[in-house]
């Protein structure tokens, strides 16, 4: 398992890196950038975890213009206050 200095040498949801950077949103970069080979399937422990996960790889990622499209059925099924809807 991976050793965090001042963490007990483990992970979890309130370990941070120096800085004060949450582990999950480190996590979240590697996912984004692993998406530019293919699908990536991040396995986290509850919905809070998967939901600030998948919003921190959206904040890493480009805009892409092919998606407005589905921007736009997400919008008129889920409702604009859904977190998926702005993203």
């Amino acid at each position: 398992m991976a050793s965090v200095p001042g963490s007990g040498g483990r992970w979890n949801a309130r370990t941070r890196l120096p800085g004060g950077i949450a582990d999950y949103q480190v996590f979240a970069a590697g996912a984004a950038e692993l998406t530019a080979a293919g699908s990536v399937l991040m396995v986290v422990g509850t919905r809070r975890a998967a939901r600030d996960a998948a919003l921190a790889i959206t904040e890493c990622l480009p805009e892409r213009p092919e998606a407005e499209a589905l921007s736009g059925y997400l919008a008129d099924t889920l409702g604009t206050e859904h977190p998926l809807e702005g993203r």
